[in-house]
């Protein structure tokens, strides 16, 4: 569980660092997959994924929403309006902390 945690966090800190590099990644129209480089890639990219999907697709897809809305400022009023989160930091540390979807097991 701490392991994904440290992914989770790793994840998060690349997007909201590298947002448009982010985003460009997660463009698959933006994908040429008759470049056998490219499909290649995507291949590796995806494998692991596939291998454990039910125990991965539920947190990459809590991961991917949460980083997504911090880049697009969609959480930024969230510590103005709560008691127990003061900051982005924070807000994210919380979300990790409570990701229960399918890590638990």
């Amino acid at each position: 569980m701490e392991r994904r945690k440290v992914i989770a966090r790793g994840y998060i800190s690349f997007a909201v660092e590298q947002s448009d590099l982010f985003r460009l990644m997660s463009r698959n129209e933006l994908l040429d997959l008759s470049n056998e480089g490219s499909a290649t890639q995507g291949e590796r990219r995806f494998a692991h994924l596939r291998r454990r999907s039910g125990e991965m697709t539920a947190g990459w897809a809590y991961v991917h929403g949460l980083a997504t809305l911090l880049i697009d400022g969609r959480l930024n009023s969230v510590p103005q309006i709560s008691e127990d989160i003061d900051n982005m930091a924070a807000l994210v540390e919380a979300a990790i902390e409570r990701m229960r979807l399918s890590l638990a097991d």
